[in-house]
């Protein structure tokens, strides 16, 4: 017989139910055939549930890709709706980890390919897409949805939508992933802390993007499925759900964690939605945005420890005196003698590319020393042997580049004490440069 769904540790912790019985409706005896094996765990209340949900999704990439195919395959929306919100396209390095897309999807609005998979999976369910989540429409699509799920690949995106959440008492399922690690969270007020109780906002100094420190591409798919489990606990009130706890994974020791996480007593609570955009870092996330936890929040110790906060610091980010504005490259550039010098890491190269034009040209990199005044050394290389950056004798001046500045900075200064010329930082790296470019 099928069990109650009270048995699985209990009725989602003391937590209030999600949906409202007035909106719970009988399955069709397809989709109880369909779905026969969630049957078998708990009664069909909790399926119908499930069925009603209406769930807000941000982002379709590395994250949203599993979670969203995994909603699908449990029977999600087909009564309510899932929202796909997601304003990006599908581009080839996508394809390592974003498994709802194909080589013949490149190109296309990730929400459109995402919504076609779902409905091949699951026609009866209920899609809906939106543009990019953001302060304008926050607060109004927490409003019209039952749950909000965060997997957006930007700091600014993140924010927005703990706030929003918080605002409205929405419940919000939160994930990050870089590297070989991986977090999962469930932020509810009042029931727990929130995203600005782990950190103050978005961080004020340089970190490292998926494309700079890399992700492994099956780490995307435990952490999305993670936060898609939380989802359903939170939808038909089974055990427990993440609220108040951070589980973190790393792949490379096959372990996990679950550490405790307490609302920060002199927080206040979300009112309004802060203005993130403007942070120089905003957009700096991997996927997880994320796309998102660069900077480790764990704090070493047994398995339920207790979570801190690690908040960056305030910093000066004025451009330093050394720096060059992206505008003012194609000018440096038309100078015979002038040196541009590429510190990021061989696989971002592999990528995209400044050239001496100027342009910013993807999908290749030029050939190695095709010309001496294009020169690649990525900055561990530069770190260990400054002499290793071979600058042509008649050159006058170096400009030095990375993704988004901070490596860059680092060279030029390095670079400031060995060179008897002037050594320049390219401003917001080649993020900032495609910005010109376009």
């Amino acid at each position: 017989m099928p069990s109650s769904s009270t048995d699985a540790a209990g009725s989602g912790a003391g937590l209030p139910p999600l949906i409202p019985d007035e909106r719970l409706a009988p399955l069709p005896h397809n989709e109880r055939v369909r779905t026969a094996r969630h049957l078998a765990l708990f009664d069909e209340a909790v399926q119908q549930r499930f069925a009603a949900a209406r769930m807000c999704v941000i982002g379709a990439g590395g994250l949203g890709s599993p979670l969203l195919y995994a909603l699908a395959a449990a029977g999600v929306g087909t009564n309510g709706h899932i929202t796909v919100c997601d304003d990006d396209v599908v581009d080839f390095t996508n394809l390592q980890r974003q498994t709802l897309f194909g080589v013949d999807d490149v190109g296309r609005p990730k929400a459109d390919v995402a919504r076609e998979r779902m409905h091949a999976l699951n026609p009866s369910m209920r899609i809906r897409t939106e543009g990019r989540f953001g302060p304008d429409n926050a607060e109004q699509l927490c409003h019209e949805h039952d749950l909000l799920i965060d997997g957006s690949d930007n700091f600014a995106t993140r924010f927005v939508a703990a706030d929003a959440a918080e605002m409205t008492e929405t419940p919000l399922v939160w994930g990050a992933v870089l590297r070989y690690e991986g977090q999962v969270s469930v932020f509810w007020a009042p029931h727990g802390p929130g995203l600005r109780d782990l950190f103050d906002g978005p961080p004020t100094k340089p970190v490292l993007t998926c494309a700079e420190a890399g992700v492994l591409g099956a780490t995307t798919a435990v952490i999305g499925n993670l936060m898609a489990t939380e989802a359903l606990k939170i939808m038909g009130s089974i055990g427990e759900p993440l609220v108040g706890r951070v589980l973190t994974y790393n792949a490379t020791s096959a372990t996990t964690r679950t550490l405790r996480l307490r609302r920060d007593p002199s927080r206040e609570p979300a009112t309004t939605i802060r203005d993130t955009a403007a942070l120089s870092n905003a957009e700096a996330v991997c996927e997880v945005g994320c796309e998102a936890s660069a900077g480790n929040p764990l704090v070493e110790g047994s398995s339920e420890g207790e979570l801190r906060n690690r908040r960056d610091q305030p910093q000066d980010h004025t451009h330093e005196s050394g720096d060059l504005a992206p505008s003012d490259l194609p000018g440096f550039l038309a100078d015979e003698n002038h040196v541009l010098l590429d510190v990021r890491e061989d696989h971002e190269r592999l990528i995209e590319r400044i050239t001496l034009d100027g342009d910013v040209e993807s999908g290749g990199t030029a050939p190695a020393d095709a010309n001496p005044r294009d020169i690649h050394v990525p900055l561990g290389v530069v770190k260990a042997d400054a002499a290793s950056v071979r600058i042509p004798k008649s050159a006058t001046a170096v400009a030095v580049y990375c993704a988004r500045g901070a490596r860059s900075q680092q060279v030029a200064d390095i670079l400031r004490e060995t060179l008897s010329i002037p050594v320049y930082s390219l401003a917001g790296g080649i993020t900032a440069m495609k910005t010109v470019a376009k």
